[in-house]
């Protein structure tokens, strides 16, 4: 079980500096809007398995369709890529930090693009170093600009080597708020490739009762037994159902990870939400995955301290460019909750 775990941030984004402590196996971030809560996800998306995963996916989670150009300027502080930036995440026997820096190559190369050649003239050519260091060692991998959109940035010999040694990297899911990047289809499929549907489908009972089995039709549709005539298309059930089908497929589908959910309450009714953090919860504890996830709910924060009673509620502060992180253990919330205190 996660306690008294710590998440710094430095120069990364919009956040200068911001440390959360004590964080456990829950934890639910609030705040007004632009506030930050998105980007202490990123953050912990990267310290959890960067370089591992696509250093510059944060930015497709915010609806950018390439990484190419200059789309990794904005993972610095005010644009500022010469001064690195940094996440790291430790708790009992376990940390892992990582630092991204950008050094300038002398060189003007040309980014093909569409199959006309573009000069990068803002900001020139960059490599981009990622060190990564845990308890055990550290290194460090260096990207660079290939020329080619399809594949942008490519690893070193060397770096490979130090990728497939790095036993500190956690499985991590994020899903964004608009909840479309997660690919359910490959999940349900890992799953039944490696026999282990039933874990999904015992989870997925969790919400109801009547799921029996569920496949994967033509086109990749997903359909679900509920003991009707023929199987329903999960297009035909509720957005609940739905989003807790994506959800149940990623946790059956990893042990001892990390799952990232932005604005959890999106196209969900109230009382839907209260259902969804008991089956969720229930899921995480048994695979041990570690849970963050953003609302501007009310509801939602009432429902997830309802389901986690060891959760932890933060409410990111930022107050021109500084940021601060107030914690709510799940006792408090609910005292200012039975209150009607805003806390959001």
């Amino acid at each position: 079980m996660v306690q008294n775990a710590h998440l710094n941030i430095k120069s990364f984004r919009s956040i200068k500096n911001l440390e959360l402590s004590d964080l456990g196996q829950f934890n639910l971030l609030i705040g007004k809007n632009n506030c930050g809560k998105s980007t202490v996800l990123e953050a912990m998306y990267l310290a959890a398995a960067a370089p591992q995963i696509p250093l510059f996916a944060v930015n497709i989670g915010r609806g950018a369709s390439t990484v190419q150009n200059e789309g990794f300027v904005t993972l610095f502080n005010d644009f500022d890529i010469e001064k690195p930036f940094s996440v790291s995440y430790s708790e009992k026997d376990y940390s892992r930090t990582i630092e991204v820096s950008a050094v300038k190559v002398d060189r003007t190369p040309q980014l093909i693009m569409h199959g006309v050649p573009q000069e990068l003239s803002r900001i020139g050519y960059y490599e981009i170093n990622v060190n990564a260091s845990s308890l055990s060692k550290p290194y460090t991998v260096r990207y660079n600009q290939n020329g080619d959109t399809s594949e942008s940035y490519v690893f070193s010999d060397s770096g490979i080597k130090n990728l497939t040694e790095d036993k500190s990297v956690r499985p991590v899911q994020f899903i964004t708020a608009d909840w479309q990047n997660s690919n359910v289809v490959d999940y349900i499929d890992n799953l039944i490739v490696n026999k282990q549907k039933d874990v999904l489908i015992q989870n997925l009972q969790k919400i109801d009762e009547r799921i029996r089995d569920i496949q994967i039709g033509n086109h990749n549709f997903i359909y679900i037994d509920i003991g009707l005539s023929k199987l329903m298309p999960v297009q035909f059930i509720g957005v609940g159902a739905r989003k807790f089908i994506t959800i149940a497929s990623i946790v059956s589908s990893q042990k001892d990870g990390v799952l990232l959910i932005d604005e959890f309450e999106n196209g969900l009714h109230y009382e839907t939400m209260n259902i969804l953090w008991k089956a969720i919860v229930s899921m995480c504890r048994e695979r041990n995955i570690q849970l963050f996830a953003t609302t501007h709910s009310y509801e939602c924060i009432e429902s997830f301290v309802n389901a986690a009673s060891d959760g932890n509620v933060y409410r990111i502060e930022r107050k021109e460019n500084e940021h601060k992180a107030i914690q709510y253990s799940a006792e408090d919330a609910t005292s200012f909750i039975d209150k009607r205190w805003e806390m959001r």
